[in-house]
């Protein structure tokens, strides 16, 4: 669910983050906009962790549990 905001945030407001300034009031929301290569990591880290949940469910015979 984060990561799709995230997406959502680069889709819709990056143009926003390069031309607001120092002294927007706003500014520190669009200075908090990923870049698309750490949300990439993030896409990969929970990936790593939903395929570790199905292996360890696949270990102890809990096949339901993957579905």
């Amino acid at each position: 669910m984060i990561i799709d905001h995230e997406i959502f945030r680069l889709e819709n407001w990056e143009s926003l983050k390069h031309f607001r300034s120092k002294y927007d009031g706003d500014h520190h929301r669009s200075a908090s906009i990923l870049d698309p290569s750490e949300i990439t990591k993030m896409k990969v880290e929970v990936d790593k962790l939903l395929l570790n949940a199905i292996r360890v469910c696949i270990i102890k015979d809990e096949l339901e549990k993957i579905f």
